[in-house]
């Protein structure tokens, strides 16, 4: 299998599980904005641990975003440039699959810590994850960037 053919399936892949991803994601918070206009007392947590729940959520947002894209890097940068592209595409499908989950999961986080709270400044929050997660979205000028792949040729 020539070195073109497995770029594409491994984006192919990646786009995939990317459109699955994004697709939940949008359809639980339009979920969640839905119960919070039809059960608009729903939020039981006081001011002060909404406070708080805000603050975690502000902190973890501010903290994994910045570790996981250091973290991609780090783990490309300790492959020998000689690696082949198929091992150099399993770790950057690993890395894309774990930034996908992280920031799924803070995306989910954001809409329990709004439901609770009935604060719409966490929605600020899951607005950020959203569009991060969009940015992150896999394409071909991106992976050939991350990999240096115009570089070798």
């Amino acid at each position: 299998m020539n070195t073109e053919m497995v770029f594409e399936d491994e984006l192919h892949s990646m786009r995939r599980l990317y459109r699955k991803n994004m697709a939940g994601v949008l359809v639980l918070s339009a979920g969640v904005l839905a119960i919070s206009i039809l059960f608009p007392d729903l939020g039981s947590l006081s001011k002060k641990a909404s406070l708080i729940a805000k603050s975690i959520m502000i902190v973890l947002f501010l903290s994994v975003i910045p570790l996981l894209l250091s973290h991609l890097r780090k783990q490309l940068r300790l492959l020998p440039p000689e690696t082949s592209l198929d091992r150099k595409m399993a770790v950057y499908r690993r890395q894309f699959y774990i930034k996908a989950a992280v920031l799924s999961l803070l995306c989910l986080m954001s809409m329990v810590v709004f439901l609770a709270s009935g604060d719409p400044m966490i929605l600020v929050l899951l607005l950020a994850g959203v569009m991060f997660l969009y940015f992150e979205r896999p394409n071909r000028l991106k992976i050939r960037n991350d990999l240096k792949m115009d570089e070798e040729a």
